[in-house]
């Protein structure tokens, strides 16, 4: 190798690795290619014996490099948005995604496209995924959540068609593991397909959001959209998209509380929930105005309180648990274990 190629293959490592430390180290944390620590101190000097050794070596070292700018491109990008890494990639409608990236990020709306996609990819591929959705829930649930909010996406980017193989190469899973999950998925009308060439389209629904959101408890979207249900019912005008509205929230609810199991406190919790919404529901059918407004209040309080605690516990980088019923008593107290 010749002295430049060696210089430059130094420098570029050299640059690699303090701009490295410097990503590891911001608020969002977005991950490079490689998530091993490394220290500069420790490893510069065995550097240039590995670029004289290997030409290969020197591209790695390139690779990283520009992956190491990318990275940093990329939590430039969530700052000026304005947006959580994974959280709100993962979480947030598309919509409000996209428009954050244009009005605070400056993102071109042809950029947009390519600048979603290698956000979510990024997010749902970190190792902080997990981080974006309560502990407990079964491995199916996590898995049929990974296919709904990719689903969402990339109906939304619209460079390709949502096909199920788009669906896979999105979430990072294989196309014979999403197949299966889009007809189970289908068949709870939480996705819509529609035939294609040789394969399927897929498409989300009214349920597909309204899942997502209940499932993570990023609950801000239903508690403002009850208050508008609320202030129908006051003025006597509850309207059919509002009761069609309370009912698909109870199938949220009812969905949401199977995917926990049933010794679990977590369970308890959406289960009273659901027969929260169901109550309200049922009113809403019987036109039982006063019933209604005494029932909506009671599940405003209700969730207001949820979303705070969230918020709080998000600040405080706490984590949710799960409370699983011992079936011991200590005189007439349950007494539960944390998983």
């Amino acid at each position: 190798m010749s002295l430049f190629n060696l210089n430059r293959a130094g420098h570029v490592f050299h640059i690699f690795l303090i701009k490295r430390e410097l990503v590891l180290q911001t608020p969002n944390h977005v991950p490079l290619s490689n998530h091993q620590s490394v220290n500069y101190f420790d490893c510069v000097g065995n550097i240039f014996k590995l670029t004289l050794g290997s030409r290969r070596k020197t591209y790695i070292a390139c690779d990283a490099y520009y992956a190491c700018v990318t990275a940093m491109k990329t939590e430039n990008i969530l700052n000026k948005a304005n947006l959580a890494f994974p959280d709100d990639i993962v979480l947030l409608e598309p919509e409000i995604i996209a428009k954050r990236l244009q009005e605070k990020a400056g993102i071109q709306e042809k950029e947009l496209p390519e600048t979603l996609s290698n956000l979510f990819e990024s997010a749902i591929t970190s190792e902080r995924f997990a981080e974006t959705i309560p502990p407990g829930l079964t491995e199916g649930t996590v898995n049929a959540f990974k296919i709904l909010v990719t689903t969402r996406l990339a109906n939304f980017i619209r460079t390709v068609e949502p096909s199920i193989m788009k669906i896979a190469n999105l979430s990072k899973l294989s196309r014979n593991f999403v197949s299966p999950y889009v007809t189970s998925l289908e068949s709870f009308d939480l996705i819509s397909t529609k035939p294609h060439m040789r394969g399927q389209l897929v498409f989300p629904t009214r349920l597909t959001t309204l899942y997502i959101d209940v499932v993570s408890g990023n609950l801000e979207k239903e508690y403002g959209r009850l208050k508008t249900v609320a202030k129908e019912v006051k003025r006597g005008e509850l309207s059919g998209e509002s009761l069609k509205f309370l009912e698909d929230l109870e199938t949220a609810f009812h969905m949401t509380k199977l995917a926990y199991n049933e010794s679990t406190v977590n369970y308890e919790i959406f289960e009273d929930l659901h027969n929260r919404v169901r109550e309200l529901v049922v009113s809403a059918r019987q036109s039982k105005n006063e019933e209604i407004i005494k029932n909506l209040d009671e599940f405003l309080d209700i969730l207001g309180h949820i979303i705070s605690v969230r918020e709080k516990a998000k600040k405080m980088g706490v984590r949710p648990v799960i409370l699983e019923d011992t079936k011991e008593r200590l005189g007439r107290a349950r007494v539960f274990r944390v998983k």
